[in-house]
């Protein structure tokens, strides 16, 4: 009798450690928005290439969208860059200094990930006028930014979805309208399925700040905003290969905390972060594409209403995805860009 009184403790206890393992699982991950992850659905969304702080504000119907997609690890691909900007530091266009030119290094994730803030901005060559006045010559402004794609296909095939990600390690000063775009080999974007977000987030890493501050500032763009470009439908299929969206980096100037010897207020320069995704569907299951993405970071003070079409979807252009139009190319940084080949499904 005691030996059958000890198998049905045994038991019960065992299913209690099942259904909390069961409950832990299951409640892996709460967001900002009280969406409920378990471990399977957050590594998925790592997986497809969403940052953490991305999947804290991600709602319900991306993630239930999302999750329909599960990661191709072999169609992944990101690049590290260093970008000098060199400024007159006497003369202005726009109300910004005039740009000189630009130096564009691909770096490696070592160097981007040992990157301090403070290598920022520093003034160049100098002369002295005839009054004995030193003056700077020019404004060397430094910028780090990493470029990511990622591919996950359709649970059960059919669709694939396509993200590309940028991040600023350190920020550039002239925050006007850059460019996010993606062109893929064949026109197989389905219509609707487009979408962007931009952010900025603040966080305190200086150990005399009197406080913590982990704050992001966030805008979410729908397949439907004006501020996209694409080309022209197939008239058969109605998909496209290309489309871009014009936006302007969030930004603001925020101060996050006190220096707590000092008392002085101690800014914080945001992490900036852009996204745009694409769902693709080729004619033929098992078919070879190629997505290409790029990231146009404009250098000077331009107007919305007069850039957001002025680029076309080019094999030859920036990152093999755009060729600007009328000389525009002169106000973004030229930066290039990453292919991925993939099967479809």
């Amino acid at each position: 009798m005691k030996i059958i009184i000890k198998i049905v403790i045994f038991i019960f206890v065992l299913v209690l450690n099942l259904n909390y393992i069961y409950a832990f699982d299951e409640y892996y991950y709460v967001n900002n928005n009280e969406i409920v992850f378990d471990k399977q659905q957050y590594d998925n969304l790592i997986g497809l290439g969403f940052s953490k702080n991305e999947l804290k504000y991600l709602n319900i119907e991306e993630f239930y969208y999302y999750n329909k997609f599960e990661p191709n690890i072999d169609a992944m691909g990101e690049k590290y860059f260093k970008y000098v900007y060199i400024y007159d530091a006497n003369e202005y266009e726009n109300n910004i200094k005039k740009m000189l030119s630009v130096e564009r290094i691909e770096i490696t994730k070592e160097k981007y990930e040992n990157a301090k803030q403070e290598e920022g901005d520093y003034f160049g060559l100098q002369t002295v006028s005839l009054i004995g006045e030193t003056i700077w010559n020019s404004y060397y402004e430094t910028a780090y930014k990493k470029l990511s794609i990622s591919v996950g296909n359709a649970i059960g095939g059919g669709e694939t979805l396509i993200t590309a990600y940028l991040e600023w390690k350190i920020p550039p000063a002239v925050r006007n309208y850059d460019i996010f775009a993606i062109r893929t080999s064949n026109k197989i974007i389905v219509e609707n399925t487009k979408f962007a977000s931009a952010s900025a987030r603040y966080k305190t890493t200086d150990p005399m700040c009197d406080r913590h501050v982990d704050y992001t500032l966030s805008v979410k763009y729908g397949s439907t905003d004006l501020n996209w470009n694409k080309d022209k439908k197939d008239l058969l299929t109605g998909r496209y290969s290309g489309v871009g969206i014009t936006f302007n980096p969030l930004h603001s100037n925020i101060i996050g905390c006190f220096h707590s010897e000092l008392a002085t207020p101690i800014w914080l320069k945001p992490i900036l972060s852009s996204r745009i995704g694409i769902t693709t569907k080729s004619l033929f299951s098992g078919s070879s594409e190629t997505a290409y993405i790029t990231y146009q970071h404009s250098i000077s003070q331009l107007n919305l209403n007069n850039i957001r079409y002025t680029y076309s979807f080019f094999p030859g252009g920036l990152g093999n995805v755009i060729s600007f139009n009328n000389g525009y190319n002169q106000y973004y940084d030229g930066m290039s860009g990453i292919g991925i080949n993939y099967l479809s499904r």
